[in-house]
């Protein structure tokens, strides 16, 4: 069998020994081990040069598992000896115990039956700082500094911003914010705020709630109960109660008269447009009717509790009263 043969069986050997040997995962094999043993004292003193070269070989390769302790030649004389090639954890503890003042201690624990890497602080808090090959944080987490997120980052709970929070790319909510200068899901903008933005759907609905709305329903058959005064009619119903302009088609079911319409609280007394001619007033629309079952239309405001008020010159007439349409 020739050299490379016997140097491939030796390495399946060593690899059968140390699986089969209880299947482990990590281990340092030594040359040189500490021996509290050695020397023996029965040892010849001659042998004391032999002893000290064993002792500097056994530590040169138990530090130099973790630490950078490489050999050149026969000593430990590269610059950069000594500094840290990585941290290797014996095994997970339950705790680390009492943590001095002006010490902490990096540990790894159980959760889960994972190894994750915990840190306590001199008043021996605790913090996780692993979970499952993420990073993670069960208390607060502190960021000083100027930070860069490149990938996506998901927040299942809240987060809190002291002063400003620059975005250059696109912000993708889910649901509205409404609270610290978050969207509003406002659809009548009443809080009327100058540092808030309100979501998409509340600008449509408020732009909607006052574009001219087409009813051409919300029919009234009324007749005055008394000639020549003002009475209310209620039109919230059908416009909501709000101030709106409002236009009706309104027809007399009998042979002439004079019907007069205002916003509520507003103008003068009925007598002060019943001249007998259309739109002889001020503050308030009028139709003067000649005939039997005309019609005729009015434009009038609402006020802020959906009510007009209209009259006739006579109370032995029945109106059919029709919302045509409004805006707000």
């Amino acid at each position: 069998m020739n050299s490379k043969g016997a140097n491939r069986i030796g390495i399946i050997a060593v690899l059968l020994a140390l699986f089969y040997g209880g299947l482990i995962v990590y281990a340092t094999v030594f040359t040189n081990v500490l021996n509290t043993a050695r020397p023996a004292g029965a040892d010849s003193p001659t042998e004391a040069d032999d002893n000290m070269r064993r002792i500097q070989a056994a530590i040169q390769e138990l530090l130099n598992v973790c630490l950078y302790v490489p050999l050149t030649g026969t000593e430990i004389s590269d610059a950069d000896a000594g500094e840290i090639r990585k941290i290797l954890f014996h095994e997970p503890i339950a705790s680390p115990g009492t943590v001095a003042a002006d010490h902490g201690v990096l540990f790894i624990k159980d959760v889960a039956g994972k190894a994750e890497l915990f840190w306590m602080d001199e008043d021996e808090q605790e913090i996780q700082l692993t979970s499952a090959g993420d990073l993670k944080t069960t208390t607060n987490l502190v960021v000083d500094g100027t930070s860069t997120l490149t990938g996506t980052v998901t927040a299942t709970g809240a987060v809190t911003v002291g002063t400003t929070l620059d975005v250059t790319g696109n912000i993708d909510p889910t649901t509205y914010e409404t609270t610290n200068g978050g969207f509003l899901d406002e659809d009548d903008m009443a809080s009327d705020a100058a540092d808030k933005v309100i979501s998409q759907q509340s600008s449509k609905a408020y732009a909607d709630a006052r574009s001219w709305q087409q009813e051409d329903t919300g029919v009234f058959a009324t007749s005055m109960t008394a000639a020549n005064t003002f009475q209310d009619l209620d039109l919230s119903g059908t416009i909501g109660s709000n101030t709106a302009l409002v236009l009706l088609s309104v027809q007399l079911n009998a042979s002439g008269g004079v019907y007069v319409a205002k916003e509520k609280g507003t103008g003068s007394a009925f007598t002060a447009y019943n001249s007998g001619a259309a739109g002889s007033g001020m503050g308030a629309s009028s139709i003067h009717y000649e005939g039997t079952n005309k019609i005729g239309q009015v434009l009038v405001s609402a006020n802020s509790s959906g009510v007009i008020q209209h009259g006739a010159s006579n109370d032995s007439s029945t109106f059919t009263i029709k919302v045509i349409g409004y805006t707000r």
